[in-house]
């Protein structure tokens, strides 16, 4: 398999997300390369990450195509990233994430996938929950 087609291995889970949250393609590709960010900067990290609750629902569906995604982790990150659910959101680390993030980018953050509200973090980390659920109507549903 060539290196293009395992940057194709996130198309079905694209295409489950989209009709789960009735986001539009142009904003969920947007995201996709977002949580694709976030997972090389997680690939990296030693302390785990803690994605928006937005790039979480993505990441969620992403990894319930288990070898599309450990393929992915494979040989596009060169690591695997555990998806690891906590009981309540890591707010500390989310913030983290964030000026992590921003500082690599070196751009301003799209407030659509990272909003500032401490209240977004979702309850999992790189290194799941109903609350992405209830913050998706403030992150996803205005995009």
């Amino acid at each position: 398999m060539s290196r293009t087609s395992y940057n194709d291995l996130h198309e079905p889970a694209l295409q489950r997300f989209m009709a789960r949250t009735s986001t539009s393609r142009p904003f969920a590709t947007v995201l996709w390369t977002e949580l694709e960010f976030f997972l090389r900067v997680a690939s990296e990290d030693p302390e785990g990450l803690t994605p928006s609750c937005s790039l979480d629902e993505l990441w969620h569906d992403f990894v319930l195509d288990t070898p599309a995604y450990e393929q992915y982790c494979t040989h596009v990150l060169g690591t695997f990233i555990h998806h690891v659910p906590t009981d309540t959101p890591d707010r500390d680390s989310y913030r983290r994430t964030r000026e992590l993030i921003e500082h690599l980018r070196g751009t301003s953050l799209d407030l659509r996938i990272w909003p500032i509200s401490d209240r977004a973090a979702a309850r999992c980390s790189g290194k799941c929950g109903s609350s992405c659920r209830k913050q998706r109507a403030k992150t996803l549903d205005i995009c």
